[in-house]
C-alpha cells in the first residue's frame, strides 16, 4: 500500500510542476534568467506567477501522460502475448492455459494494455466457458481502454480552461488600476501609473491565451499518438484472440443455433450502428466545445480591443484638451508681453521725446550764452568807448566846473524831496594830459 501511494505522489503533476515552476522561479530571481521579454510576462504581476505555475503543472501531467504513453509503445513492441495459431481452433477451456501465459507476460511486462486486456478476455471466456461473446469484450474492453484515456486529460482540460480565465482576472484587474490612476486634471503625471494597468491587463491575457495554447496543442498531439497506440493495442488483440476458440457461429446453422447466430447477427449490426452514433455524437461535443473555445477566446479578444480603443480615444480627448489649454495660456502669455513692449515702447518713445525736448533747450541755452557773450564783447566794446569819451571830455577846461553845477543843481533839487548825498566827481588826469 505504501509503494502505490508512493508511486501516486511521485507520479503527481503538482509535485513536478511546483518543482519546476519553484525551479524557474529562482533561476529568475537570481539573475540566471535575464531575458526581458520573459521577466516582464512572467513576474510582473501576481497573477502572471499563478498563470506560469498553472502552465508549468498541465505541462508536467502532459509529460508523465506521454512517458505513460512511450512506455505502453516499447511495451506493445516486445512481442504477443500468447502463443502463435496453429490454424486450429481451440476450446474455450483452453483458456486457463492462455491464461498462464499471459501472466507470465505480465509478471515480464507489469501494465501492458496488450497483456491485461488479453488476460481480461481470457478470464471472461474461462468463467462463462464459452467464446460467443468474444467480439463484445474486444469492443467494449476496447472502448473503456479510450474513455479512459481521455479522462486522464480531465486535469489537463481543467488546466487549459482555468488559465485564460486567469488571463482575464488579470486584465480586469490591470484596468481597474489604471481607471484608479486615471486623473484628467494631472494626465501628465498619473499617464505613467495607467499605462503600468494597462500593461499588465494585456500581459497577463497575452500570457495565459499564449501559455493555454501551448498545452491545448501538446495535449492534442499527444491524445492523437495515445489513440495510434489504443489503436495498435486492439489489433494486437484482436489478431491474436479473433479465430483462437470455437464459437457458436461453427455450428450449423439449421435449427435453434442458425437463429441464434442470425439474432446474434443483427445484435452486433445494431451495436455497431449504436457505436457509430456514439462516436459521431463524441465528435460533435468536442467540435462543439472547440467552437465554443475559439468563440470565448474571440470575444476576449473583441472586448480587449474594445477597451484598447475607449482608452485611447479617452486618453487623446484628454490630450487635446490638455493641448487647448496649453494653447490658450500660450496665447494669453503672448498677448501680456505684446502688452507690456507697447507699453516699453510708448515710455522709450517719451524718453526720447524728452531727451529731443532737453536737446532743444540745451541748443537754446547754448545760442544764449552765444548772444550773451557777443553781447560782453559789444558793452566792451562801448566801455572803451566810454573811457575814450570821458577822456576826451577831461581834456575840456570847463567839463569840472561844470560838473560840479550840476552836482549842486542836483543836491538843491534833492534837498527838497529826498536827502541825496553826491559825491564830488574828480577828473582824474592821466598822465601826459592837461587838467
Amino acid at each position: 500500500m505504501f509503494g502505490s501511494l508512493l508511486s501516486k505522489f511521485l507520479k503527481s503533476p503538482l509535485l513536478w510542476g511546483g518543482l519546476v515552476s519553484f525551479a524557474f522561479y529562482a533561476a529568475l530571481h537570481s539573475k540566471i534568467i535575464t531575458n526581458a521579454i520573459v521577466v516582464r510576462y512572467t513576474a510582473n504581476h501576481p497573477t502572471e506567477y499563478a498563470i506560469t505555475a498553472m502552465f508549468f503543472v498541465g505541462m508536467a501531467a502532459i509529460c508523465l501522460k506521454f512517458f505513460d504513453v512511450r512506455q505502453h509503445w516499447s511495451r506493445l513492441r516486445a512481442g504477443n502475448v500468447l502463443e502463435p495459431q496453429n490454424g486450429t481452433k481451440l476450446e474455450p477451456q483452453e483458456s486457463v492455459r492462455l491464461l498462464e501465459q499471459a501472466d507470465d507476460n505480465l509478471r515480464k511486462n507489469s501494465e501492458s494494455l496488450h497483456a491485461v486486456r488479453i488476460r481480461t478476455i481470457l478470464n471472461n471466456i474461462r468463467h462463462s466457458e464459452s467464446a460467443d461473446k468474444l467480439d463484445d469484450d474486444l469492443r467494449s474492453l476496447a472502448d473503456d481502454d479510450y474513455a479512459r484515456a481521455e479522462a486522464d486529460y480531465g486535469f489537463v482540460k481543467l488546466i487549459i480552461w482555468a488559465i485564460p480565465i486567469l488571463g482575464f482576472l488579470g486584465t480586469v484587474i490591470g484596468i481597474a488600476l489604471a481607471m484608479g490612476y486615471l486623473s484628467p486634471e494631472d494626465l501628465e503625471k498619473s499617464l505613467p501609473n495607467v499605462m503600468g494597468g494597462l500593461t499588465i491587463a494585456f500581459d497577463t491575457t497575452a500570457l495565459a491565451l499564449t501559455l493555454s495554447m501551448i498545452i491545448y496543442f501538446s495535449q492534442h498531439s499527444l491524445w492523437r499518438d495515445e489513440q495510434k497506440m489504443l489503436d495498435a493495442v486492439a489489433w494486437h488483440v484482436d489478431n491474436e484472440l479473433r479465430g483462437r476458440f470455437i464459437t457458436a457461429g461453427h455450428v450449423g446453422i439449421d435449427g435453434n443455433n442458425g437463429q441464434l447466430v442470425a439474432v446474434r447477427m443483427m445484435v452486433e449490426v445494431i451495436l455497431e450502428t449504436l457505436q457509430d452514433l456514439i462516436q459521431k455524437q463524441s465528435d460533435i461535443w468536442e467540435q462543439a466545445m472547440k467552437t465554443s473555445q475559439s468563440r470565448y477566446v474571440n470575444l476576449l479578444s473583441e472586448s480587449a480591443l474594445q477597451l484598447k480603443t475607449a482608452m485611447t480615444r479617452s486618453l487623446q480627448e484628454n490630450a487635446e484638451h490638455h493641448a487647448l489649454a496649453l494653447a490658450k495660456a500660450e496665447q494669453d502669455l503672448i498677448q501680456n508681453s505684446k502688452r507690456q513692449m507697447i507699453d516699453m515702447s510708448k515710455s522709450i518713445e517719451q524718453s526720447v521725446t524728452s531727451l529731443r525736448d532737453f536737446q532743444t533747450g540745451m541748443v537754446r541755452q547754448s545760442e544764449t550764452l552765444r548772444d550773451v557773450a557777443n553781447a560782453m564783447g559789444d558793452v566792451v566794446k562801448i566801455e572803451n568807448q566810454l573811457n575814450h569819451n570821458l577822456a576826451t571830455l577831461a581834456e575840456s577846461r570847463y567839463f569840472e566846473e561844470t560838473l560840479n553845477s550840476l552836482a549842486a543843481a542836483i543836491h538843491l533839487l534833492s534837498s527838497k524831496q529826498l536827502p541825496i548825498t553826491v559825491a564830488p566827481i574828480t577828473l582824474k588826469q592821466e598822465k601826459g594830459q592837461a587838467a
